[in-house]
C-alpha cells in the first residue's frame, strides 16, 4: 500500500465515524423531540381537561344564578300584583268600596 491509499483509508474510516456519530446524535435529538412532543401533547390534553372542566362549572354556576333571578322575578310578580291589589291607605281604601257599591247599581 503507498502513502495516497493509506491516506484514502483514514480518511474514509474518518467519514464512517463522523457518519456514525452524527446518526447517533441525529438519533438522540430525535428521541428528545419525540419526548418532548409526547409530553406536550400530555399538557395539552390536561389543559384541554381542565377547561372543559372549569367551562361545566361555570354552565352549572350560571344554571343556578338563571334558577335564582327567576325565582326572584316571581317573586318580584307577585309583590307587584299585590301591592297594585290593595290600597295604599285608608281614604284610598273608602274610595275603592265606594266605587264598588256603586257598579251594581250602574249595571242594574
Amino acid at each position: 500500500m503507498d502513502g495516497s491509499m493509506i491516506l484514502l483509508a483514514a480518511s474514509t474510516l474518518v467519514d464512517l465515524i463522523a457518519l456514525a456519530a452524527a446518526w447517533r446524535l441525529f438519533g438522540a435529538a430525535g428521541r428528545r423531540q419525540r419526548g418532548a412532543l409526547e409530553r406536550l401533547r400530555d399538557e395539552l390534553a390536561a389543559l384541554v381537561a381542565d377547561a372543559e372542566r372549569r367551562g361545566r362549572a361555570l354552565e352549572e354556576a350560571l344554571t343556578g344564578h338563571e334558577t335564582r333571578l327567576r325565582a326572584l322575578l316571581k317573586d318580584a310578580g307577585k309583590v307587584e300584583e299585590a301591592r297594585r291589589g290593595r290600597p295604599r291607605d285608608a281614604a284610598e281604601a273608602r274610595l275603592l268600596r265606594d266605587l264598588d257599591r256603586l257598579r251594581p247599581a250602574r249595571s242594574a
